[in-house]
């Protein structure tokens, strides 16, 4: 549906992933191998690029060089590298636990060597929530060779303060809700992230959930849905059942 409403770009998050594909929350909990086989689930799926959030990477040098190098394997286009301890990742009211410079660098500079020759993006993001700690450790990482830097504690307003520090495209987000405005894409914003329709999504859905345990039914369904028309054309029905005349296994219309 993504790609139907015309976005360039499907970017596979970690959350949404680990929530979707395996009930589990993004704390330490799925790993490297499951973000990769969700994400190449979605790359397979759609005719355009797709990232994917593999948040530590396996967490080792190693581990992120063979995670990388899976990903241009299974036509993942890019992936994103973190600089925390995996494990301890977004808990509530918990800071993250940022790794230090060096095994940060070790973690970008494997992403780089995991992909070869080949042309998979690799997003290099830092949770540091000092800006300036944040900027340095992202030029250090441009440096490497990272193709985009991702400043994930710091929103439009801090990147556009900054404009023109860091070398690379940024990829951002901002959590106030609100439009990104022009002056990103001049500040060097190739990419900007919106959990907002999963988010959304996944309140509209229990909220049906609970009315139909409730009420044994959902009031004015047909208006609040999608008509199995619109459904097939969503999951591609129609270019699978003319597939299916031309390849015999259904008669030519009209035929009977």
């Amino acid at each position: 549906m993504a790609e139907q409403a015309g976005f360039g770009v499907i970017d596979v998050e970690s959350a949404g992933s680990l929530a979707i594909a395996l009930g589990l929350s993004d704390h330490g909990i799925g790993n490297v191998s499951d973000l990769l086989g969700h994400a190449r689930d979605v790359a397979m799926a759609v005719g355009v690029p797709s990232f994917a959030d593999l948040d530590d990477c396996g967490g080792t040098p190693l581990a992120v060089a063979r995670s990388v190098s899976v990903a241009s394997r299974v036509g993942i286009a890019g992936v994103h590298v973190d600089d925390i301890e995996g494990g301890r990742k977004g808990f509530p009211g918990h800071a993250d636990v940022l790794i230090d410079d060096e095994r940060a660098r070790s973690r970008v500079r494997a992403a780089i060597d995991g992909r070869g020759d080949g042309d998979l993006v690799v997003v290099a993001r830092s949770y540091a929530a000092e800006p300036e700690r944040a900027w340095d450790r992202l030029a250090s990482f441009a440096e490497l060779g990272a193709d985009v830097l991702f400043p994930v504690r710091h929103g439009y307003e801090a990147i556009l303060a900054r404009k023109g520090q860091l070398p690379r495209p940024l990829y951002c987000v901002d959590r106030r809700n609100v439009a990104p405005p022009p002056a990103l894409a001049q500040a060097g914003v190739k990419f900007v992230m919106d959990n907002d329709v999963f988010q959304i999504s996944a309140k509209l859905i229990r909220d049906l959930l609970v009315e139909l345990r409730r009420e044994g039914f959902i009031a004015g369904a047909e208006g609040r849905s999608l008509s199995w028309e619109q459904f097939h054309e969503v999951m591609g029905t129609p270019a699978a059942a003319r597939l299916a005349v031309e390849y015999g296994m259904l008669p030519k219309p009209g035929r009977g």
